[in-house]
């Protein structure tokens, strides 16, 4: 067979070649400036080639010497616009520049050929400028358009006489090639919208995503989703919750030997640590503050494994801080009880609990020692057939009196 898969992939690989080298690499860098650029520069390349079929059916019909001029003069103000493009001027530049060449086609056409009888190709004016150049460089074209076919309109009924050089063959040619003009630059015209209608989709899709993305690293999905119906969130009470909170030991003596930047990589390292470690057994994030990290278990999701499944969380943590030979050590204090939950004010939200259970387990934290998990007695009923506990006693915790608290041995 002559005409081969791999011819048609060299000549396609050819093409692209041509149109990429009239490209910026600036727009190369964008796609979407990228894609309109190969689109403008096709559009231009092909009608180039088509006034240059032009110049020579004018010579085949034996027209005056104006007729191939105008086509001559088209196509190279077609090739300036190219390489304007590829000097990085301004699409309205390289547009206009484009369109200019076609007017001096088609009205130098309409002029030596008979007026309204060939000014059907004016059509194609601002059709073109649509698909290469937008709505505004468009609209400037289609009174350029609007204006002479009028000013042949108004010629005609004031008697002037266009030189008429029909005949047959001519006339079944400018029809045809006329209407293939038409019928091509409306496809162009329908698939460039339709493509970029489609892009737009799939780009708000994706930013949608990132946004959702985004809203559900700070809220939990349940008050994202009411957030997002209702623009609104009320907090909500959750009778059976257990809540962790987490501390560095010797943090401020640490800082001092580290810098800022690489302080803040290392917490960094550690908070991304934890946050994997709470995810994997249903615990919600709630903030950090310094080197503190908050997360609750039960909420919004009901959980009755709550108790239990912040522990296992609690001692996968010291596990993965000497695992990795980290220059921290943790405290750890657990609280079971009732909290309130929700999004305060419309600014930068902020996910958070409240109630007497976070500042008792804030308490079990500050009483707790390095890599020990120190939890109160409503967490350790919860457990106590679950995980081994070493009671330590009634200790006085600020604000709070003595409170019953229990390490958990492994």
């Amino acid at each position: 067979m002559f005409y081969t898969k791999d011819m048609a992939n060299y000549f396609g690989k050819k093409y692209s070649q041509i149109i990429d080298y009239f490209i910026t690499q600036a727009d190369k860098n964008d796609s979407a400036l990228y894609r309109a650029s190969r689109i403008r520069i096709s559009i231009i390349l092909v009608t180039a080639v088509l006034w240059t079929i032009f110049i020579f059916s004018s010579i085949k019909f034996e027209f005056i010497f104006w007729q191939p001029l105008v086509n001559v003069i088209a196509v190279i103000l077609s090739l300036i616009a190219v390489f304007l493009s590829k000097k990085g001027k301004s699409i309205s530049t390289v547009v206009n520049v484009h369109m200019i060449g076609g007017c001096i086609g088609i009205f130098g056409s309409c002029i030596t050929q008979g007026g309204l009888v060939s000014i059907s190709a004016i059509l194609l004016i601002p059709v073109v400028a649509m698909i290469i150049g937008g709505a505004r460089i468009s609209l400037f074209w289609f009174i350029v358009s609007f204006a002479f076919l009028t000013t042949i309109y108004a010629l005609i009924n004031l008697g002037y006489k266009f030189d008429y050089q029909f005949n047959a063959e001519y006339t079944n040619y400018i029809l045809y090639s006329n209407a293939i003009g038409m019928l091509v630059a409306s496809f162009l015209c329908l698939q460039v919208f339709q493509t970029e209608k489609n892009l737009a989709y799939r780009e708000l899709d994706m930013e949608k995503d990132r946004s959702e993305s985004l809203l559900l690293n700070i809220l939990p999905i349940e008050v994202a989703d009411e957030l997002k119906k209702t623009g609104d969130s009320k907090a909500k009470h959750y009778d059976f919750v257990s809540i962790l909170f987490t501390d560095f030991v010797n943090f401020t003596g640490i800082s001092e030997q580290l810098g800022p930047t690489e302080l803040v990589a290392e917490l960094n390292k550690q908070f991304t640590l934890f946050d994997s470690i709470i995810e994997k057994y249903g615990l919600e994030k709630i903030k950090t503050i310094g080197d503190a990290y908050m997360a609750v278990c039960g909420l919004p999701i009901e959980d009755p494994k709550h108790a239990e499944n912040t522990i296992l969380a609690a001692k996968e943590i010291i596990k993965s801080l000497s695992a990795n030979n980290s220059i921290f050590k943790v405290r750890i204090g657990i609280n079971s009880g009732d909290v309130v939950a929700g999004i305060i004010g419309v600014k930068k939200y902020a996910y958070d609990i409240w109630g007497d259970a976070v500042n008792t387990a804030a308490r079990m934290e500050q009483n707790s020692e390095a890599n020990k998990i120190n939890v109160s007695s409503s967490t350790y009923d919860l457990v106590k057939d679950k995980f081994k506990f070493e009671y330590r006693g009634k200790i006085v915790a600020k604000n709070k009196g003595e409170i019953d608290m229990y390490y958990v041995v492994d």
